[in-house]
Order: structure tokens, then C-alpha cells, then sequence
């Protein structure tokens, strides 16, 4: 008879460099506690198996914001690489928009998963993040649900004006699974201004739904749904597993985006309104052949979003 002797390794915390070591430490935290539970009683391995699946999710939604992230260096790289006499470069940015649509995907599928955990805790069955605050409000005098409903609600506020549409039948995320691609409602193109030796200003991407809906910048929003979706999460399982929630200021992300969001500035006039000196010219939409362009004025303000991109030459 031989001994074959099995070594099992647990994973450090999959959040790709963008969660706080308190954060992290949570995660690490929850994972030994489910370990644990696995091992010591049969009964508790059920909810250890839907809250490591939650954990599975959260992470698949990170790695795509790992990856805008690293879209987001490579452009800041590029914009301390000013080519010889250029004043301003667009980019399409396609790899970026594809990983923004799986962000999209994976990030509503993590919500729901939770959802769907939650739900189930109190005997009912609910696949929607929209729409479990009510279930969880139907039991008002169970402390539990009580706590679970806090996160859940600062969680609500937090990525409604993100996921807003993901519910509706012209949502975002339907769009893009069914209909079109990203690059197709862009409204500001990646960029780079050059505007004076030594400093630039990068422009994040905008996508819009609509005309009347609000843009949405793919930078910022990856950057905010990493702190949104891991509170979520990890507060969440943070009061099933007993252990006091950390709130939604320890997970903000180590991500600060330096990419500037040109709505924000664009100034509101009467359609014929002169171009000054703070007008900016930008590219909206690339298309098969080039991209289009439109020139607006913006508030001064924008400029205080500049990088310095040597030194030396400011």
C-alpha cells in the first residue's frame, strides 16, 4: 500500500492591485472563515460554497477593471511620449470598450449572484440586485435581513447612476451583448491635449446611450464600480459570517484615474456661441475612414486635471 499525500493552496485575495490592504485583509478573512466552515461542519457548507462563488464573481468583475486600468497607464505613458509637433491624438481605445462591456457583464452578474445568496438566506428567490431591497424589507424585524438591507441600499445609491439602465429593455448592457458595439456611442474619444510644454491633459472615454442620457466616462466608472462591487460583497458576507462590516470607505480603490471627464467642463451656450480661447477641439466618434470631430468651449477649471509629462520643460 503507498501514501499519496495532497497539498491544497488557498489563493492571496484576487483584487488585481486595486483594493486597500484593509479590504484586502477582509477578503483574506472571509475566505479562511469559509475554509473553516467547510471543514468543521457539514450543515454550514452550502453558504460557504454561494459566498465563495459570490467572492468568484467579484473577482472576474476586478480583473476586467485591472485591465482599464492598465488601458489607463498605457495612455498616460503615451501622453509623456508626445510625438514631434502634436497637439492632440485620439484613440480608439477598442480593447478598452470590450473590456468595459465585460466589465458591464460580469459586474451585474456578481450583483445578481449576491442577490440570489441573499434571497435565498430567508427562503426566497429573487436573481435581481434591483430588486432585492424588498425582499429583504419584508422582514423588518429580523436583525439579520435588517443589517444585509443597509448594505444593500448604500450600494443601491452608489452604482444607480452606473448600472441605472442595466434593468430597463434598452439597457446598456443589452446593447452591447446584442446590438452594438461600444465604440458605436462613444461621445469623447480616449485623448491626449498637448497644451503646453511639459503638461498635457487626458481625456477619458465617454459612451452615451442616447442623446438625452447622461455620458457615461469608462475610466471613472471602472474605478467606482471596484469599490461599489466589493462592498457589496464582502460587507455583505461580512454579516452573514458574524464579523463586523468594515463600510464602504475601506474599499475604495487604489485606482485614481488621471484621465479628465470633458462633460464635466463643457459649458453650457446657445447653440451659434463663439469659440474663445478656452475652446477645445476633440474627437467624438471614430468612424471606418477617421473620426469626427466637434469644438466646444470648456471651463478653465479642466486644466487643473493637466499631468506634467517632463518636468524639466515646465
Amino acid at each position: 500500500m503507498s501514501t499519496v499525500d495532497f497539498i491544497a493552496f488557498g489563493d492571496e485575495p484576487q483584487d488585481y492591485g486595486l483594493l486597500a490592504s484593509p479590504a484586502r485583509a477582509r477578503w483574506s478573512a472571509v475566505t479562511a472563515d469559509l475554509a473553516r466552515r467547510w471543514a468543521s461542519r457539514e450543515e454550514d457548507r452550502p453558504l460557504a460554497n454561494r459566498l465563495s462563488g459570490c467572492l468568484d464573481k467579484l473577482s472576474a468583475s476586478l480583473c476586467q477593471i485591472g485591465r482599464l486600468k492598465n488601458a489607463h497607464d498605457h495612455l498616460l505613458a503615451t501622453a509623456c511620449n508626445r510625438p514631434k509637433e502634436a497637439d492632440y491624438a485620439a484613440f480608439r481605445g477598442a480593447n478598452a470598450c470590450a473590456d468595459f462591456e465585460g466589465l458591464l457583464l460580469h459586474g451585474r452578474a456578481c450583483l445578481d449572484r449576491l442577490a440570489w445568496l441573499l434571497a435565498g438566506q430567508f427562503g426566497q428567490r429573487c436573481s435581481s440586485f434591483r430588486r432585492i431591497r424588498s425582499v429583504l424589507a419584508a422582514f423588518p424585524k429580523d436583525p439579520l435581513a435588517t443589517r444585509l438591507l443597509e448594505v444593500v441600499s448604500l450600494t443601491h445609491n452608489r452604482i444607480d447612476a452606473i448600472y441605472a439602465q442595466i434593468d430597463s429593455p434598452d439597457s446598456l448592457r443589452d446593447m452591447v451583448g446584442h446590438r452594438q458595439a461600444l465604440t458605436e456611442r462613444m461621445r469623447t474619444c480616449f485623448g491626449v491635449w498637448w497644451f503646453h510644454p511639459g503638461k498635457a491633459l487626458l481625456l477619458d472615454c465617454e459612451v452615451q446611450m442616447t442623446k438625452e442620457s447622461a455620458p457615461i466616462p469608462i475610466f471613472h466608472t471602472s474605478a467606482e464600480s471596484a469599490q461599489s462591487l466589493s462592498f457589496a460583497v464582502l460587507d455583505s458576507a461580512s454579516v452573514l459570517l458574524d464579523l463586523a462590516p468594515l463600510g464602504l470607505d475601506a474599499y475604495a480603490t487604489m485606482w485614481s484615474p488621471a484621465a479628465a471627464v470633458l462633460t464635466n467642463y463643457i459649458l453650457s451656450e446657445p447653440r451659434g456661441t463663439p469659440v474663445g480661447s478656452d475652446g477645445l477641439r476633440f474627437a467624438t466618434t471614430m468612424t471606418p475612414s477617421g473620426f469626427t470631430t466637434e469644438t466646444r468651449n470648456v471651463d478653465p477649471a479642466i486644466y487643473s486635471r493637466a499631468i506634467a509629462t517632463d518636468p524639466s520643460a515646465a
